[in-house]
């Protein structure tokens, strides 16, 4: 937030100003975060490659980012029991 606002209005805010930037930057930012089951559906489609509970349409839009973001990395990682040499590109997404 420092890096955005001008330096004089930073020192003109009183320190329960200040409070309630802080926190209304980390609520809105609890705000964006995606639901746990969501992100446990992915993690688990990126061990298996079997879509679970996501639809269709998420699977694309995942393989996209994957595509765009991870380099092509396609599901399953694995098959069998994943060792930590495996799991580690999913440590890379987070």
């Amino acid at each position: 937030m420092a890096q955005i606002m001008p330096a004089e209005t930073i020192e003109g805010l009183s320190s329960y100003e200040l409070a309630f930037l802080l926190f209304s930057a980390y609520l809105h930012d609890i705000g964006m975060t995606p639901k746990r089951r969501k992100v446990s559906l992915h993690y688990n489609y990126l061990l298996t490659g079997v879509l679970g509970d996501l639809n269709e349409a998420e699977g694309e839009k995942f393989q996209e980012w994957l595509d765009d973001e991870q380099d092509g990395l396609v599901p399953p990682l694995c098959n069998g029991t994943p060792t930590p040499e495996q799991l580690t590109p999913c440590f890379r997404l987070f």
